[in-house]
């Protein structure tokens, strides 16, 4: 399989992650030292208690706002079971004729195969995710709730009809005159995730899971070699004969 990433996207967002992260330390370290400090001080005594309340609980609200920012970009950037690379942990094993796009437009994860095309929606959620009527539940727990360790699940399957609608329309523009098979599979990442989804147009499922479904249950027929070229190309996906 070969891998397409925008390393310098990947990079950049890393940083962001680690500058988030470590600034909200940084600051509220600094907090706690100028508040020690500034208590023993004759002018700080002069300032009226509830101004000196109303700003430290305004400067928390804004710091609790801006780690949840930097908790999202670590698990997607950071963290041991990032999507990209359990992606690329659980896809290992598949031949060349697959090409596996990391952070390239119009989308971040996207899976080129000889058959179509599969949308990949990652999501990392642990514990208890239930999918029924259409409906994602996940109940993260006040600590995973409010400490921001955990996203909230939103809609995957709407994140994954957006994400098909971006390829078809440079599928569309690029390449008019090819129809391919277009799919999105839902990818929980986390090792202790306990999935329960009923059968639907978008299908979800494990990682450990995501390489077998494509080798039998989700397998497509696979496209002539001058589609394959044509839908790589409008792509920016490397061709068969190159890798």
């Amino acid at each position: 399989m070969k891998i397409l990433v925008d390393e310098k996207k990947l990079a950049r967002n890393a940083r962001i992650a680690r500058g988030i992260v470590l600034g909200v330390v940084a600051i509220a370290i600094g907090m706690m030292i100028a508040v020690l400090l500034g208590s023993s001080s004759p002018a700080f005594r002069n300032i009226n208690p509830s101004m000196i309340l109303i700003a430290e609980i305004v400067i928390i609200a804004v710091l609790f706002g801006i780690s949840r920012i930097g908790f999202v970009y670590a698990n997607r950037y950071l963290a041991f079971n990032r999507p990209e690379k359990v992606l690329r942990d659980s896809l290992k094993g598949l031949d060349r004729k697959y090409a596996l796009m990391l952070f390239q437009k119009p989308t971040d994860y996207l899976l080129i195969e000889p058959g179509g095309i599969t949308v990949l929606v990652p999501r990392g959620q642990e514990g208890a995710v239930i999918q029924a009527e259409g409906k994602w539940r996940y109940n993260r727990g006040f600590m995973r709730s409010w400490m921001g360790r955990d996203e909230a699940i939103g809609n995957p399957s709407a994140d994954a009809q957006k994400a098909m609608a971006d390829i078809k329309k440079v599928l569309d523009e690029k390449a008019p005159e090819i129809k391919v098979p277009l799919r999105a599979v839902i990818v929980f990442t986390h090792p202790r995730v306990a999935l329960t989804a009923e059968p639907g147009p978008v299908t979800a499922l494990r990682a450990e899971e995501l390489k077998d479904y494509l080798r039998a249950a989700g397998k497509l027929h696979e496209l002539p070699k001058s589609i394959q070229r044509k839908m790589r190309e409008a792509l920016g996906a490397p061709d068969v004969a190159s890798e």
